[in-house]
């Protein structure tokens, strides 16, 4: 799935909000949040309903937007410091840290 940036910044806004109350947030909520306005926001809404990334509830639903298929994309950054720790530990290191985790 391809969003644009615009549209990747409409999403962690929404986890924002999601994550600081506790539940979705309203299109008035969301569109202060992004300095938008309400119309923007069901805009894009709408468009992201149709790349598979949220699921609006019925109509009359204020808080029941759900983000269904989105993943965060990892930094390069963050993938150079994993790589960097595994280095420094080791297969061996590794493969017992791994082991203690699933216990």
């Amino acid at each position: 799935m391809n969003l644009t940036h615009r549209e990747m910044e409409y999403v962690e806004a929404f986890i924002r909000l999601s994550d600081r109350m506790g539940t979705s947030p309203t299109m008035e909520e969301w569109a202060e949040e992004m300095g938008v306005t309400k119309v923007s926001v069901f805009e894009k809404v709408n468009q992201l309903q149709k790349k598979g990334v949220l699921k609006k509830p019925g109509r009359h639903v204020i808080r029941g937007i759900k983000l269904i298929g989105y993943t965060r994309p990892v930094s390069h950054a963050l993938l150079a410091r994993i790589r960097s720790r595994l280095e420094e530990l080791g297969e061996h290191q590794l493969a017992k840290e791994l082991a203690g985790a699933q216990s």
